[in-house]
């Protein structure tokens, strides 16, 4: 996973470690300000800009 260090969210709650790591990006990307994108095998998140 690829991220901007120089940019942090903090979130809570809990995930269902049966669904697929796509269910489980989807999920967060629904609700967190993230954008999850994946490229070569690579997730890279970025912050939703205001």
């Amino acid at each position: 996973m690829d991220y901007d260090k120089q940019q942090q969210i903090t979130c809570s709650g809990k995930l269902n470690l049966d669904d697929t790591i796509e269910q489980i990006l989807n999920t967060i990307t629904e609700t967190a300000p993230v954008i999850i994108s994946k490229e070569n095998n690579v997730y890279k998140v970025t912050i939703k800009k205001k």
